[in-house]
């Protein structure tokens, strides 16, 4: 069996642009919307209790694998192709292989463009921006993307003359201009700009506000190279998928973005410069710039909004227009009968390193919890993972060196997570608070980790998440094994030479068939399986503890998305 291994991280580091410090704050939405029914939900954002779908229909029961027999794999089965295992155990599926997952990973850092709509000369409550369309692009593209990687279908933008896009805009100015970020622009004496059409939008988005301060020399702002030290639009989105800060457990912002009903969206981007006093802007806001700031300089404060509800509501804050729905055709619940039964994030298969809870390298990003994943799962049972069990394996080439992480924080795991439309969610961190991330793994190098969640019932999925920061090398796998091998006893000593190559996270395993027999069973219970985290691999696998006679074959495979190959050595006789 080969030996255990400590986990290897790869370092990685960012470059602070000079006098600039980013902070982001994030506010969860009402906890109150997760806690609706999902009846309830759908009518309201319908707006008629005549056209309730029958969501036992579209969420039926029966998505739970079979109770999983006892098991002596080591750290787990070795993933292959998707389905059930002979145990029982579901295994997530991939939606994406990995040449796929590398052209999103290239998309995302295409659209990673500053925000167009920077607005330099705006009086104290200018006329809200249409959002550009290379933001609108850029944020709705990485939405897309993030979405294929679960296997959801895409959203497209709603109809521009939908009364959504100014009210968003109009509450992205609000927000911008008064330092401060709630849903709903409450209290409303707090708001500066604040209109009724930016009040009920806010309420019904997720949003991402930032703040970003530099010293005395404003002119340069003004022109694009400077713009280079605003927010990323895509990074924007990537930050709903993160989720990060202590009042976001339930990842909401998440579970909207992944929300398998949502159809169409509306976004706005807006970005505002003031000039001033940045010691009195942060006594304003709350912000604590470092002191280097302080003094006259510049701040911007940006907000992304994107429309997630349409929803009535009946919250006293608001205005009475305020709390009227959207017109309802944001969300199409017939997609319930194509949506994946599984919904895991970081999703399950090839990722993109900038895709991972927790990893996102951006400058002067301050986080302050461990990156959450979560696993959601198709089911009328909203209580499906409480007391669930979760374990998370960091892969070392071969299954008997998997290491096992502890979980971190002081609420390692939130069973409870927001629940929409028949899919209960579970979080757990895996990583600690300072894990450097993924993105400076080197070319062609993949970290694999190995998940698996199991009820108090039984029931359990598995699932690897194959990390990545970029892939050139697309290859089926390639093996060399011996034709023949010695026979001996389990106390002689025998090394097993083999080569493979091929695409970075290509599955590979071992299996013995005695003499007159046509079956195979994995060696030393899966121990020897594994997965290649580059392009080659040349090792020799130690035979001893079994007995091999003549006649008998050792067959070693290997899988990824390119294809699948396989050799066989057989036992002779001394």
């Amino acid at each position: 069996m080969p030996p255990p291994a400590d986990p290897k991280f790869y370092r990685g580091s960012y470059e602070n642009p000079i006098e600039v410090y980013l902070r982001r704050r994030r506010h969860h939405r009402n906890l109150r919307r997760a806690a609706l029914g999902v009846a309830l939900v759908a009518a309201l954002i319908l707006g008629n209790q005549n056209l309730w779908p029958d969501l036992s229909s579209l969420v039926g029961a029966g998505q739970l694998p079979p109770m999983p027999s006892s098991s002596k794999n080591v750290g787990g089965r070795t993933m292959g192709t998707p389905g059930a295992t002979s145990d029982g155990e579901i295994l997530v599926p991939a939606h994406v292989d990995a040449r796929q997952a590398q052209e999103i990973a290239q998309r995302i850092e295409q659209y990673a463009t500053p925000i167009q709509t920077l607005l330099t000369n705006a009086g104290e409550c200018p006329e809200a921006p249409v959002t550009q369309p290379q933001d609108l692009d850029s944020f709705i593209n990485t939405w897309n993307d993030s979405r294929r990687l679960v296997g959801l279908k895409p959203i497209t933008a709603l109809a521009a003359n939908h009364p959504a896009w100014k009210d968003l805009s109009e509450g992205g100015i609000s927000l911008a201009r008064s330092l401060k970020i709630s849903h709903g622009l409450v209290p409303a004496k707090d708001f500066k700009c604040r209109t009724v059409g930016g009040a009920k939008a806010t309420y019904r988005a997720d949003i991402n506000y930032r703040l970003l301060a530099g010293s005395s020399n404003v002119m340069p702002l003004v022109n694009q190279k400077s713009r280079e030290n605003l927010p990323r639009v895509s990074y924007e989105l990537i930050n709903f998928l993160d989720d990060d800060g202590k009042n976001n457990e339930n990842v909401g912002h998440r579970i909207d973005m992944l929300d398998p009903t949502l159809d169409k969206t509306a976004v706005s981007v807006v970005a505002l410069l003031n000039t001033g006093e940045v010691e009195q802007v942060s006594k304003i806001s709350g912000y604590q710039f470092p002191k280097d700031n302080l003094g006259y300089g510049f701040v911007i404060s940006s907000s992304v909004n994107a429309l997630t509800q349409v929803r009535e509501t009946d919250d006293q804050q608001l205005s009475e227009a305020a709390r009227a729905a959207y017109p309802g055709e944001t969300h199409q619940f017939e997609n319930l009968r194509s949506a994946p039964p599984q919904i895991a994030w970081p999703a399950a298969g090839y990722v993109p390193a900038k895709l991972m809870p927790g990893a996102l390298d951006v400058p002067g990003f301050e986080r302050t919890d461990p990156g959450r994943w979560s696993l959601s799962v198709r089911d009328q049972n909203p209580s499906l993972f409480v007391d669930a069990k979760v374990e998370v394996w960091e892969e070392n080439t071969f299954n008997g060196e998997a290491h096992k992480l502890p979980l971190q924080s002081e609420t390692p795991v939130n069973p409870l997570a927001a629940n929409r439309f028949g899919y209960p969610t579970i979080t757990f961190k895996p990583l600690p608070l300072d894990h450097p991330g993924f993105t400076k793994l080197p070319v062609d190098t993949v970290k694999v980790f190995r998940v698996r969640v199991t009820t108090k019932d039984g029931h359990s999925w598995q699932y690897p998440v194959k990390t990545f920061s970029r892939l050139e090398t697309f290859q089926a796998p390639k093996l060399e094994l011996p034709e023949a091998i010695a026979e001996m006893s389990e106390a002689e000593h025998q090394q097993l030479p083999f080569k493979l190559t091929g695409t970075a996270g290509t599955d590979f395993g071992l299996e013995l068939s005695r003499a007159g027999t046509s079956a195979f069973y994995p060696l030393f219970h899966g121990a020897w399986d594994g997965r290649m985290m580059g392009t080659e691999l040349e090792e020799e696998i130690s035979l001893t503890g079994v007995a091999l006679r003549p006649g008998d074959r050792v067959r070693m495979w290997a899988r990824n998305d390119q294809g699948e190959s396989a050799v066989i050595a057989v036992v002779k006789g001394k």
